[in-house]
């Protein structure tokens, strides 16, 4: 439960790796509204960007080992 002014707002959900879901939303002063948002397993793809800096952090520990 949360309590907003009146006025248009954004919900959003996120968790990291996965897709983020947004609900806009109007009120008026006094609503009082249910939201659902969704939670769903749908995994985002890492970047080719990300990647690549992964792998060069592992690379650079597997250096400093040595």
């Amino acid at each position: 439960v949360f309590y907003t002014q009146g006025g248009e707002h954004k919900l959003e959900v996120r968790k990291r790796g996965y897709k983020t879901y947004y609900k806009h939303f109007e009120v008026s002063p006094g609503d009082s509204i249910q939201v659902e948002v969704p939670i769903v397993n749908e995994e985002v793809p890492m970047s080719e960007e990300i990647r690549k800096i992964l792998e060069e952090i592992e690379e650079e520990k597997r250096d400093e080992g040595q």
